[in-house]
């Protein structure tokens, strides 16, 4: 009887309208679509393009006027991510209310899909916020492999859940926690690029080779995977044949060095799967590394990169003079 009686009384407080006044802050932080408009002066609200904002992701939003009549909400975006549905594609966007996207500035938004649970936690978390939507980051994946990014935006509902900053990247996959991310560095100084890509040639064992004007030549071998044997392979049966590429991948793992494969795809980690053995050719070249992806290349090997300038900051003077 108490719980029904608890029941009646939350419900009661819920359906209290308005429960949020102009000028407080909110959460959004289930799937919902949105009607929007740029001008609050407006009595219109556009239909023609939606946007949305995710279980998983969600959005901090700022009470900007009550509709007491219609029961709603016009919220203005503060921080978050918030998803473009277009013609009924999606994909997923930043919204920045004085930027690109400032149209967004104002959503049609219902009470019951506001929350201020976690509203104390995020915004504690987002004093420490370094990073800015667009912003290309060094994105640290499996321990070991990093690769080169744009930051999104901040995951509000993530970051409530990991107690810790998590961000939306592009083209990786689910959200990232801060820990695992590092401003990217851009060296100007091609004297210190250089130094750096000689050092990156050192850890691996190698020489660099040359020198051009948008890459670094190092020497390495590569031989590439789909083209290894002449002729057929007869097995038995499925299992004979399963068991032989589970060897063949043992022992390409067994002979690979693994420093290698971290930073000759183009700087970033490369993996190698034996997925069929047929007819086939190979090739040998030179390990390049783009010049933009040295750094990255550098840190995918554990070199910390600032430590590695600042120590060598008087050796690149004296190149520059020829001493």
């Amino acid at each position: 009887m108490i719980k029904k009686f608890n029941s009646f009384l939350n419900e009661a407080a819920r359906s209290k309208f308005p429960e949020y006044a102009v000028g407080d802050l909110v959460i959004i932080g289930k799937y919902h679509e949105f009607q929007w408009k740029s001008n609050l002066a407006s009595k219109s609200w556009e239909t023609y393009s939606k946007y949305a904002t995710s279980s998983s992701l969600g959005m901090i939003g700022k009470i900007a006027a009550i509709d007491t009549e219609k029961k709603e909400y016009a919220v203005e975006f503060v921080s978050g991510v918030l998803q473009s549905v277009y013609r009924g594609r999606s994909s997923s966007t930043t919204a920045v209310p004085d930027g690109k996207y400032a149209k967004l500035a104002y959503l049609r938004v219902k009470q019951n899909q506001l929350a201020t649970e976690g509203l104390t936690e995020i915004q504690k978390l987002l004093k420490d916020d370094t990073y800015e939507p667009g912003e290309m980051v060094s994105v640290r994946l499996n321990g070991e492999k990093s690769v080169t990014r744009k930051l999104e935006g901040v995951s509000i509902m993530k970051s409530i859940e990991n107690k810790e900053l998590t961000y939306l990247i592009k083209d990786v996959t689910g959200t990232v926690k801060s820990s695992n991310i590092e401003s990217e560095i851009d060296i100007k100084d091609d004297i210190a690029a250089s130094l750096l890509a000689e050092f990156v040639a050192k850890t691996l064992g190698t020489t660099l080779e040359k020198e051009e004007s948008t890459d670094f030549v190092f020497s390495v071998s590569k031989l590439e995977g789909k083209d290894l044997v002449k002729g057929n392979l007869y097995f038995k049966d499925d299992s004979t044949r399963d068991k032989f590429c589970e060897d063949l991948q043992k022992f390409i793992e067994k002979k690979l060095d693994k420093n290698f494969q971290k930073v000759m795809n183009g700087g970033e980690s490369s993996e190698v799967f034996v997925t069929k053995i047929g007819a086939s050719m190979y090739s040998w070249y030179k390990g390049t590394i783009k010049k933009n992806k040295i750094v990255q290349a550098a840190r995918n090997l554990g070199i910390n990169v600032k430590e590695f300038l600042e120590k060598n900051r008087g050796r690149v003077t004296g190149k520059k003079f020829g001493l």
